[in-house]
């Protein structure tokens, strides 16, 4: 994610929390924060040569994470409201946490609604499982925050690949993603 695609992200942002939508200085702040990885997912290729200073057609996904010592913590993601049900949170996840444990992550955790049971059914799929509860962590409302984590990543690559090399293979007869991603480490 770039400070010219923000537009587009808080647009989508707007329209999944409408309750509590993060700022655009929030989105801001995290684009020069060392300890964070904020990426988008687009439809279509993003051309060779993107230029940074130029805004990317169709970002349709972003999520944000930060990696404390060997701990990530996925502090959001979404997906624009029209391309929803099609999988593509769980690809973005997907990507996600497999760029988290190639940085060193072992295991990645998360905050979400108790009320949000899409979402939680997408953790569990992917590894996680409740650990605790914040009593009213939501400001818009009060309501708690069921507190999710994984186990070992390491130990949940199988699976996270299988799951992705299925959506790829259902995804890519009706539609070209790219999820674009900060420099990499093995």
């Amino acid at each position: 994610m770039r400070e010219t695609d923000l537009a587009q992200v808080l647009s989508i942002e707007e329209r999944v929390f409408p309750e509590d939508p993060w700022p655009r200085s929030a989105f801001s702040r995290q684009l020069d924060n060392p300890l964070a990885q904020f990426i988008v997912m687009t439809l279509g290729e993003v051309p060779k040569g993107d230029a940074p200073d130029t805004p990317r057609d169709k970002v349709i996904g972003y999520a944000g994470t930060w990696i404390i010592v060997d701990e990530a913590h996925l502090m959001n993601i979404a997906v624009a409201p029209q391309f929803q049900g099609h999988g593509l949170g769980e690809f973005l996840l997907l990507h996600v946490l497999d760029s988290m444990r190639r940085l060193g992550a072992a295991t990645c955790t998360l905050e979400v609604r108790p009320s949000n049971t899409r979402a939680q059914s997408l953790y569990r799929r992917l590894g996680f499982h409740v650990e605790g509860r914040r009593r009213r962590y939501y400001v818009d409302n009060g309501e708690d925050a069921l507190i999710m984590t994984t186990d070992n990543l390491a130990t949940l690559q199988p699976l996270h690949r299988q799951r992705l090399e299925a959506l790829c293979q259902r995804l890519g007869k009706t539609m070209t993603i790219q999820v674009l991603m900060g420099p990499q480490t093995s």
